[in-house]
């Protein structure tokens, strides 16, 4: 066991050490007695993936190694679903971060309904609108079902996936924006690929980065097709109040998170979030 985690030590610093093929000097966030803080949730009153831990450790990574942001990981993975208390999270809490980061599930109803109360569901819609950031990754739209100004902020909620294993081409529809100008027009990866509900997800709303490219992709091997509009989004972004909100739905897999261009896009992304990098927020559908 002890083997196969130095081996995995090796590799993540080997791929965050790459970063830097991507992360070009604007990305560098200057002072670094005053980077951006950010809270990583990985609480998991449902299905809880197995990368986890390794998540956070590169989230961290590539914060410290960007000089972006520094970030706080609250190990909630940690938790039995029984486990899980959020009564710290308030609005004085909240106040310390710049930004807080979901890779979440929240589970069945009754997990859900005792994790925040409507106070603290307030504060955190608050603090987001107030102008700071939410950054949520892959199973963050598979939390908090029955909170729908969650769903709104978030921007879908999940509904079924296909296998984990199978690659798909992804079309970058944004070839600008910090979270994807690092992969030019397209960008060919295995990952498990969220197929999401119709509400609350809308082209209306949201400023469609990556989506499954319908026509280089295999769509069989992709699992049972649920979108009669064909429509396969997996990451976006838009404004909210003062704040921010980017999202990806990549990050099922261990090695998904040891890619350099998975850690660019992700870097890329919480960094427009927090307001370090511009990057068009135009709702997708207006266009």
């Amino acid at each position: 066991m002890s083997s196969h985690l130095g081996i995995r030590s090796v590799i993540v610093a080997l791929a965050v050490a790459g970063l830097s093929l991507f992360v070009t000097a604007d990305a560098q966030a200057g002072d670094k007695d005053t980077k951006a803080k950010i809270a990583v949730f990985t609480h998991s009153g449902g299905f809880k993936h197995g990368c986890l831990a390794h998540a956070e450790s590169v989230i961290k990574a590539i914060g410290g190694k960007s000089g972006a942001f520094e970030a706080t990981l609250l190990e909630g993975y940690k938790l039995k679903p029984q486990e899980i208390d959020l009564s710290f999270v308030t609005g004085e809490w909240l106040a310390q971060y710049d930004g807080i980061l979901f890779f979440t599930t929240t589970g069945p109803e009754e997990i859900e309904s005792r994790l925040l109360n409507s106070d603290q569901k307030g504060a955190f819609l608050d603090f987001v609108n107030g102008g700071k950031a939410f950054i949520g990754v892959h199973c963050a739209s598979d939390t908090f079902y029955h909170w729908p100004e969650y769903g709104e902020l978030v921007g879908a909620y999940f509904n079924t996936h296909g296998p984990n294993h199978v690659p798909a081409t992804l079309k970058v529809e944004d070839t600008e924006h910090p979270a994807t100008r690092m992969l030019g027009q397209e960008w060919v990866i295995a990952d498990e690929f969220y197929q999401f509900r119709d509400e609350p997800y809308s082209r209306d709303k949201l400023h469609v980065l990556l989506s499954i490219d319908v026509e280089k992709t295999d769509m069989k091997m992709q699992g049972k097709q649920t979108r009669k509009d064909n429509d396969y989004a997996l990451a976006w972004c838009k404004n909210t109040g003062k704040g921010r909100m980017f999202y990806t739905a990549l990050g099922h897999r261990d090695d998904v998170w040891e890619n350099e261009k998975f850690q660019a896009h992700l870097l890329g992304g919480i960094q427009w979030a927090l307001g370090q990098l511009p990057g068009d927020a135009t709702p997708s559908g207006s266009k």
